[in-house]
């Protein structure tokens, strides 16, 4: 499972050791290394959840004339 790693500094956008931080938020494949760096720095760090697709909608059922 993945994990975000949350820097306390929202502008930070670089890359630290091959993961891409964006706004402050890097996704660490490896959860273990993730932890380390979070632990290591003293940063934050979430579950990274999948996105779900919006559930489709039926389509509407016509009225019987």
């Amino acid at each position: 499972m993945a994990v975000k790693v949350i820097v306390p500094n929202p502008n930070y956008s670089e890359t630290f050791v091959g993961v891409e931080f964006k706004n402050g938020v890097g996704v660490f494949e490896d959860e273990k290394l993730g932890k380390e760096i979070a632990e290591a720095f003293g940063y934050k760090v979430e579950a990274d959840e999948p996105k779900k697709a919006p559930a489709k909608k039926a389509p509407a059922k016509k009225k019987a004339e």
